[in-house]
């Protein structure tokens, strides 16, 4: 079966296609083509009206506030928060962490939640996945069904990086105010879970400033414990002086004269 020729050479040496032979050659191939447009058709409206479930986002704000106010002065025990660049790319770091997401998902106990724990979720068909099924068979390798029975750590750790995909914590720039994003199926459980990070972040700071008090607390009475206890051992020192040295007051040396 010989090729049909698509392109000829002219009078002055230079390659021109021909465009009845191109269409001669797509005319012979319609029917593939026509297959290949059906499965693109079929695999779009089934990708954006079945597979894809839409997302609905929400937004929480928290502000860092910069003002130093200090009711009692013991600034050498308790410093406020800077709020310098790095301190606030710090704190964004922090607020979309893994540790804070952890912190969320235990609060919300989104390792029962379908949409973050893919072993909850009802099976159905997955075209993707059947096809890797499909290629590991064909390659001779073993496929593993999918079970519940996961360990409940790596069950944690795979519900807080499918949650953290869904949320996203930025610094509006030259302000000192962080926007928290987050995603989900249902609008109402977005703004549960951004409203939980902000929680989340202000009783974190809300502990570590207690924290940090009643440190500064107790070193303060432990320190007024020793001074008090200093004065007490001075006050025997000089009552002790004075029995020794005998003082005499004036109205004893009056009655003597």
């Amino acid at each position: 079966m010989s090729t049909p020729q698509t392109s000829f050479a002219a009078d002055d040496g230079r390659e021109v296609l021909d465009i009845g032979a191109i269409f001669a050659v797509l005319w012979r191939g319609k029917l593939l083509i026509a297959l290949a447009i059906v499965v693109g058709l079929l695999l779009g409206i089934w990708q954006a009206y079945i597979a894809t479930v839409p997302l609905y986002g929400a937004e929480a704000q928290l502000v860092l506030d910069p003002r130093d106010e200090k009711v009692v002065d013991i600034e050498n025990v308790v410093t406020s928060l800077a709020t310098n660049e790095e301190v606030i790319r710090t704190e964004v770091h922090i607020l979309g962490g893994r540790e804070m997401a952890g912190q969320v998902v235990d609060r919300l106990n989104l390792v029962a939640d379908p949409e973050f724990n893919g072993l909850l979720a009802e099976p159905g068909f997955n075209p993707v996945q059947s096809l890797k099924n499909g290629i590991k068979r064909m390659l001779g390798m073993e496929v593993y069904a999918v079970t519940t029975s996961a360990d409940p750590a790596y069950l944690r750790e795979k519900v807080i990086q499918s949650m953290l995909a869904n949320v996203e914590v930025v610094n509006i720039p030259d302000t000192y105010i962080f926007s928290i994003w987050a995603l989900s199926e249902d609008p109402f459980k977005a703004a549960e879970i951004a409203n939980a990070f902000a929680d989340t972040y202000i009783a974190n700071q809300v502990a570590v400033k207690l924290n940090v008090t009643e440190q500064a607390t107790g070193w303060l009475a432990e320190r007024v414990s020793e001074l008090r206890g200093q004065l007490e051992l001075n006050e025997r020192r000089v009552a002790e002086i004075r029995a020794q040295a005998d003082v005499t007051s004036p109205a004893q040396l009056s009655r003597t004269f």
